[in-house]
């Protein structure tokens, strides 16, 4: 591809073999008028020809020929033939331009642009009105390569200036890049089969929420074939990961978080949580020896809620160990963790034929220092592109196309924080990918230079195949890096199954939410113009009127300014919660805050130790631990950045000492002889009753248990397996306000006192002759 500056321009031999993310434009454009500023002198030409030529780039809005730098007309653009005149290829957010002079014949003049133009952008053939002093669209159309695209029309002698000179110019822009784009899923790239890796340069892997299967294969309430069934979910991602890395060019490997279940509220045994920690860490260890560059985050089940700190993410997943992976890489590094001994939040380092990218990791609960610790890095390297993976960001959407999360925006977990301090604040971000919410969806927002950010969600955990939650889908994202696309799959290598929506139990979506292509802002992304001729009709060929049916110039319109974000309708408030009284090791009812915008975020901040905050669900529960008086605060932020805050006092009591028993009077032995059984002495009463059958509706005892999406806390079984009834539109971690501590003791795996004896007493009260313990799954 022959390239020029945008000074004076090249002539190049014309090859229709280009990458797709060029624009060829074949330009016939109709003649400049006089610009004040020019001062070159008009060669002898035909009237046919363009006498001088321009070129560069514009943003929003194509200047006056005035603001233009105009030269000799480059010959290549007299003749429809190989020779062609290129711009640079300029994006993703601005467009070329290409501008001609030519001498008007008088009347109405035929003119026409011929080129070779990509069909994913479009090319406007423009005429200057000296009238109005504003630019009037002349034709528009898509590409057609690799043939010709020929804009044509009739221009009258009123776009001549005083000494008989017009202006035309031709721009080239790439809708996908616009502000103001409607962009949806491509439903033609639903094609049940991988992209052809002719056609992509790299791929990245993207696993998330794989807490079913970390816990399901140490489950102890599973037998080592049920515990294989949830292992080898992993275990095959991990594997075809590794199997595929030549062949589906994975250059690298991102899981967004809740890698395991059982570390999320203040009563999950951590011996339960070290066990999935190190079956996780084993399976990530397999993508580790095989030396693929890769990233991990912990989500709120791998962290509290982000209120346990991320000491135990670190212990199985630290900087270390990622240091010390990375001199096995080849062209990518472990760039480091936003502070020292904590790699929650960190990034990476890599390329791909030429191309340099970088990916940062936020975690779940991350803070304001964490994200502006995300900017100061992205900024330090604003030539690189850039991929934002954090756990939560979007919500799932209840639409059957996946198109925006539910709410207002549909952000989680200060999500709405991540979108106006990070995405929106960095001209390089080009794309967000989370997990945390069940199901799918995808956004298009912009970032700093205002380039559009593809933001997507994939979370498959609730995905059952055979009532159990373990199928094991994750993405491949295979990327086009000249196009500026990115082709996304679906896939399950335990099932071997491309596209998930057939095995979500609530039917949501449609397949194109699993196989679809989306325009990305890398900067490679650009549009290129190729002229190859401009002209404009000799005397002969003008008439007094233009043909019949001839459409008339129409003016551009203005720059469109971008839907502006919603505004808030009403203020934000939280109801104020009165004073409580709790006793320590006793578990409290669940405390739940009222805030009257179901997008906001709530942070809970001084609670006593034992208790948690669980933002999803607005919530405080667990055991206290400790007596005293502790001043709740509990602060709410909506997607606007206003902020309100409301205390109340929590008191804890000590438990009440149990007072000691009584002493009871017993009689005193004798030695008096007892009365011996009269034998003839016979009962004199009869049964009134048969004999008790035993209950018909004695608990059942499933093999796989459920998880309950609906926050009733409802269900107690065991890992992974499923028959409720969610909210159909994705939710995540509801069902964490259990409505007895019993349920949630159930599902961390360890037995309770209390629980085991009441449910020992009650079957055997009906006849049944086992006992076993059901625990409840969370998302």
């Amino acid at each position: 591809m022959c390239k020029n500056s945008v000074e004076t321009g090249t002539c190049c031999q014309r090859t229709f073999h280009r990458p797709t993310a060029f624009l060829s434009v074949v330009a016939v454009s109709l003649g400049l008028t006089g610009l004040g500023s020019v001062i070159v002198p008009a060669p002898q030409a035909a009237a046919a020809e363009a006498t001088a030529s321009a070129q560069g780039r514009f943003t929003d809005e194509l200047g006056s020929p005035d603001t233009m730098e105009f030269t000799t007309a480059d010959s290549a653009i007299a003749a429809v033939d190989d020779q062609t005149w290129d711009s640079e290829n300029i994006g993703p957010t601005e467009s070329p331009y290409q501008a001609f002079e030519l001498e008007h014949p008088g009347e109405f003049a035929p003119v026409s642009w011929t080129g070779v133009v990509d069909p994913s952008r479009e090319v406007t053939l423009l005429a200057w009105n000296y009238e109005t002093g504003a630019w009037d669209q002349l034709r528009t159309e898509s590409g057609a390569a690799p043939e010709n695209t020929v804009l044509e029309a009739y221009l009258s002698e009123d776009y001549a200036n005083e000494t008989g000179q017009t202006h035309l110019a031709v721009t080239g822009e790439d809708g996908h890049m616009a502000r103001t784009e409607e962009w949806a899923p491509d439903e033609f790239g639903v094609t049940n089969e991988f992209a052809d890796p002719a056609d992509y340069d790299f791929s990245i892997a993207h696993v998330t929420d794989t807490q079913f299967l970390s816990e399901g294969a140490v489950d102890p309430d599973l037998d080592a074939v049920g515990q294989e069934r949830f292992a080898e979910a992993y275990r095959a991602q991990m594997d075809w990961i590794v199997d595929n890395e030549d062949s589906r060019k994975i250059s690298y490997v991102a899981h967004t978080g809740d890698i395991i279940e059982n570390w999320m509220l203040p009563h999950h045994p951590e011996a339960q949580a070290r066990e999935e920690f190190e079956f996780a860490s084993e399976m990530q260890s397999i993508i580790d020896d095989a030396g693929i560059p890769n990233g991990i985050i912990p989500g709120n089940h791998d962290n509290g809620w982000g209120t346990f700190g991320n000491d135990m993410f670190n212990d199985y997943f630290p900087a270390e160990r990622y240091e010390e992976a990375a001199a096995n890489w080849d062209n990518a590094s472990y760039g480091g963790p936003w502070e020292e001994g904590d790699n929650s939040a960190h990034y990476d380092l890599f390329e791909v034929e030429g191309h340099e990218f970088i990916a940062v990791y936020l975690p779940y609960g991350h803070n304001t220092a964490q994200r502006n610790w995300a900017n100061d890095v992205l900024q330090a390297f604003p030539d690189r592109d850039a991929f934002l993976f954090t756990h939560a960001y979007l919500r799932a959407s209840s639409n059957a196309d996946a198109s925006k999360a539910i709410g207002n925006i549909g952000y989680g977990d200060n999500g709405h924080l991540l979108r106006s301090q990070v995405v929106e604040e960095n001209d390089n971000l080009v794309m967000v990918s989370s997990g945390h919410y069940h199901g799918t969806t995808w956004n298009q927002n912009f970032n700093g230079d205002g380039g559009p950010v593809f933001e997507m969600l994939g979370d498959y955990q609730n995905y059952e195949v055979g009532g159990e939650r373990n199928t094991g889908f994750m993405r491949l994202l295979q990327f086009d890096i000249d196009a500026g696309e990115v082709k996304v799959n679906t896939y399950s290598p335990k099932l071997d199954a491309i596209g998930a929506t057939g095995y979500d139990p609530e039917g949501r979506y449609i397949e194109s939410t699993d196989e679809y292509t989306a325009p990305l802002s890398l900067s490679s992304r650009g549009t290129t113009l190729m002229t190859d001729q401009v002209r404009i009709g000799e005397d002969s060929e003008s008439v007094t009127e233009p043909p019949e049916g001839e459409e008339t110039p129409e003016p551009t319109d203005p720059p469109t300014e971008p839907t502006p974000d919603p505004q808030p309708e009403q203020d934000l408030v939280i109801d104020q919660q009165a004073d409580v009284t709790v006793t320590a090791g006793t578990e409290i009812e669940p405390i739940t805050v009222a805030v009257n915008d179901e997008d906001a975020n709530v942070e809970f901040s001084e609670l006593p130790a034992g208790l948690v905050g669980v933002p999803d669900a607005r919530e405080i529960t667990g055991i206290p631990e400790a007596a005293g008086d502790y001043p709740v605060t509990v602060t709410a932020t909506d997607q606007f950045g206003r902020e309100q805050q409301m205390s109340f006092t929590m008191t804890v009591e000590d438990a009440p000492e149990e007072p000691d028993p009584e002493p009871t009077d017993e009689p005193e032995p004798t030695d008096e002889p007892q009365p011996e059984p009269d034998p003839t002495n016979e009962p004199t009463d009869e049964p009134t009753g048969e004999p008790t059958d035993s209950p018909t509706n004695a608990p059942s005892v499933d093999p796989v248990g459920d998880v309950d999406d609906n926050g009733t806390g409802n269900d107690t079984d065991t890992a992974g397996s499923s028959d409720d009834s969610g909210d159909g539109a994705g939710t995540a971690d509801e069902d964490t306000q259990a409505t007895s501590f019993g349920d949630r003791l159930a599902n961390t795996g360890a037995g309770s006192t209390t629980i085991l004896v009441v449910g020992a007493l009650a079957l055997l009260g009906l006849g049944t002759g086992a006992i076993m313990l059901h625990r409840r799954k969370q998302a």
